[in-house]
């Protein structure tokens, strides 16, 4: 059985750049997030039209903000529901409807620079987009 492969790159929050073995690298306009992000974590699945980020950077705090990118409308959506901590460089993974994040770095003071590691998991339904 041969699969699609479809490399999603995020090179800016505006900017969503898709290659497949058989094209060229495609520039894919997306509706920008509202903040300029770094260490986050992405993940999207195969089956599903859908990418996530999750937490990261805006230069100044760590954050704990969720979006997910509709692959097919080119928009962001914010996930509003209550969910884990602020923290970057976290791991990721969309699995049959779910968004799953483990781990990361987290500020162990509120506006402070010293960090923490967690070893939670934690569970997005994308669905009904409750954690």
């Amino acid at each position: 059985m041969m699969h699609k492969a479809i490399l999603y790159l995020l090179i800016s929050m505006a900017r969503i750049h898709a290659w497949t073995p058989n094209t060229t690298l495609n520039s894919l306009l997306a509706s920008a997030l509202p903040a300029n992000l770094s260490n986050f974590t992405m993940a999207e699945s195969y089956s599903d039209t859908q990418m996530v980020i999750f937490g990261g950077s805006d230069g100044t705090k760590m954050l704990n903000n969720a979006y997910v990118f509709n692959l097919t409308a080119m928009i962001w959506v914010e996930i509003t529901s209550v969910g884990p901590s602020p923290r970057m460089n976290s791991c990721s993974i969309v699995h049959q409807g779910n968004f799953y994040l483990f781990g990361g770095q987290n500020a162990t003071q509120s506006n402070s620079s010293s960090t923490s590691y967690s070893s939670e998991l934690w569970r997005l339904n994308l669905v009904n987009e409750t954690w």
